[in-house]
């Protein structure tokens, strides 16, 4: 509905709203899956003889190792049997590697170096508890081998951020930069992150990981551009990973580079990837690109993915279910509720962000707030200060809801939300819509609106304003005008002196809205804008009662709408503050 349209701005991609995970380093990611076309290289002529090669590299090795069983044997045969693909017997001999070293009588200046390589692997299979115990071993045996380096990465596995940082504060070697980067990324101090990745790569280190970590940096600080170069640095060092791929992909979506994110998602389907993670990101660009159908089949097809894991089969049909209640398929407060039974399970930044934006009461306001408080660390400021202005809304806690639209708008200019929420609270509270006006003419100007959100509410702030005509032009631009828009035409044309016209376009928007419980609401909701509409304009005072009356909508559609609704609350107290009639209408 026009003016509470401000809580249904844009969704945006996860990358624009949570805080992005930094890549641990070590970590080396699982591949994109592919689809089984055919032969690939492995089983071609030149493809067997290399496989054959390296397996009979790992066989000499192994015998080697176990022959000499020294520190460098099993290092050498880890790394062979890696190369092979044999991550079992790459495992095992990392161990044999990490005892050997504990035995060792001999100290060689190369230990140090072979217990990081040794320890590592590990790290690889996830194996934390088990290096921290020959950990625990070697320094009890070989106090002369520094192993700061993985006990960081144990505690950091742990959480234990700030204490992995101690232990780093005595080392300087640019080795150890890459994890000090991780450490102060997670603990949200992204500057020095960039300092110290930036510091490394002109060291001449240049890992994937280093590039991803460096994205994620900017991201926190808000240099998108340099964030999505560097990301595309991370995905071309390590084609086909995952975890890099997709979170390059997820920095671009949220950056708004949606058309390019579908591309390159068509580019890799044609390359033969069938991924069900793919497919999931690729129904959120859809989303956003407002194909919500389409990205209901999307999903659809990720959740019945044979790779997919159970998480991501229970989110798809969660975010299928939202996306069904954005289109008027779901009610809303069957979705709140699922989403909320999710959330006992796991709370993540996903279901928060559904949850505010599925609610509707004040009761569903402190639901969702103590939910987010639980992880409110997760999100972005910008993302932040959006949630906290909507669930302050749903808690029908006016000013908050205001203020922190305010400091959005001072940190975002043309953030669509803030912009709704600010006209829509300032508008319906204070009927200060001039600030509101200005703004959308300097977008104007520099031609940012688009997309039928912010059309719909460009011309909702100006008719309210009265500046009927400079509405009517903006709405003259969309097609196909839905019941919202309809009825925000009807505003501009009341504005513009054409009581006739506007009433006419309210009726017809009334008309098209579907029959149905929520539907009920939205139609008391339009009722209630209509009549507030003529009140604000001055047409109650200058227009015949009869033919307000024989033209406006009927009163007898107050009875779908609840004061608990906060949007019914907040038009509740808009009638209260200018002595305007309610229940009743006139």
């Amino acid at each position: 509905m026009a003016g509470v349209s401000a809580l249904d701005a844009p969704r945006v991609s996860p990358a624009a709203r949570s805080v992005p995970h930094a890549v641990r380093p070590g970590d080396v990611g699982e591949q994109l899956r592919e689809r089984d076309n055919g032969p690939r290289l492995s089983r071609t002529v030149s493809g067997e003889v290399i496989s054959r090669n390296l397996r009979d590299l790992q066989r000499r090795s192994l015998e080697f190792a176990e022959r000499m069983n020294t520190p460098t044997g099993w290092v050498r045969a880890m790394q062979s049997a890696r190369m092979s693909g044999d991550v079992e017997v790459a495992i095992d001999a990392a161990r044999r590697s990490l005892v050997s070293l504990a035995d060792a009588r001999v100290t060689r200046t190369a230990d140090a170096a072979l217990l990081e390589v040794a320890g590592e692997e590990l790290i690889r299979a996830g194996l934390f508890g088990e290096l921290q115990m020959h950990l625990d071993n070697v320094g009890a045996r070989r106090p002369d081998l520094p192993s700061t380096r993985l006990w960081a990465i144990v505690l950091a596995n742990e959480g234990q951020f700030s204490e992995a940082l101690s232990l780093l504060d005595n080392s300087e070697r640019d080795d150890s930069l890459d994890i000090r980067a991780y450490l102060e990324l997670e603990l949200g101090n992204p500057h020095v992150a960039i300092k110290h990745l930036r510091s490394r790569l002109r060291s001449g280190f240049n890992t994937p990981q280093d590039h991803m970590n460096l994205a994620f940096a900017y991201w926190r600080v808000g240099s998108y551009a340099k964030a999505i170069k560097s990301a595309r640095e991370a995905a071309l060092l390590a084609p086909g990973r995952k975890d890099i791929s997709l979170d390059s992909l997820r920095l671009m979506l949220g950056a708004g580079m949606v058309s390019e994110v579908l591309a390159e998602v068509r580019r890799l389907k044609t390359r033969g990837i069938d991924d069900p993670d793919l497919l999931r990101l690729e129904a959120e660009a859809l989303d956003q690109m407002d194909r919500k159908p389409e990205a209901m089949r999307v999903l659809r097809r990720a959740g019945n993915h044979p790779a997919a894991t159970e998480s991501l089969r229970s989110e798809a049909e969660l975010y299928s279910s939202v996306l069904g209640a954005r289109l008027g398929l779901n009610a809303r407060a069957d979705v709140f509720v699922k989403v909320l039974d999710a959330c006992r399970q796991s709370v993540s930044s996903n279901l928060v962000d559904w949850l505010v934006e599925m609610g509707d009461t004040k009761r569903d306001g402190e639901i969702v707030e103590s939910l987010y408080d639980r992880i409110r660390h997760e999100f972005t400021r910008n993302y932040a200060l959006r949630l906290e202005s909507h669930i302050a809304f749903l808690k029908q806690d006016w000013e908050t809801s205001l203020n922190r639209a305010r400091e959005l708008l001072e940190r975002d200019e043309f953030n669509e939300f803030a912009i709704g929420n600010v006209a829509m609270l300032e508008g319906h509270l204070f009927e200060r819509w001039e600030p509101a006006i200005s703004l959308v003419r300097r977008m104007e100007r520099k031609g940012l609106i688009a997309g039928r959100y912010m059309v719909n509410q460009s011309a909702f702030i100006l008719a309210s304003g009265g500046y009927g005509d400079e509405a009517l032009k903006i709405l003259g631009r969309a097609s196909n005008l839905d019941p919202v828009m309809l009825a925000t035409r009807g505003l501009a044309r009341m504005a513009a002196g054409d009581f006739s016209g506007g009433a006419r376009d309210y009726r017809d928007a009334f008309s098209a809205i579907p029959r149905g419980p929520r539907q009920a609401a939205m139609r008391g909701l339009m009722a209630v804008y209509e009549a507030q509409g003529m009140y604000r304009l001055g047409i109650v005072e200058r227009q015949d009662p009869v033919e307000i009356q024989g033209n406006s909508l009927p009163v007898s559609e107050l009875e779908g709408i609840d004061d608990s609704d906060s949007s019914v609350a907040l038009l509740k107290e808009s009638a209260l503050r200018n002595g305007w009639p309610w229940p009743t209408l006139f």
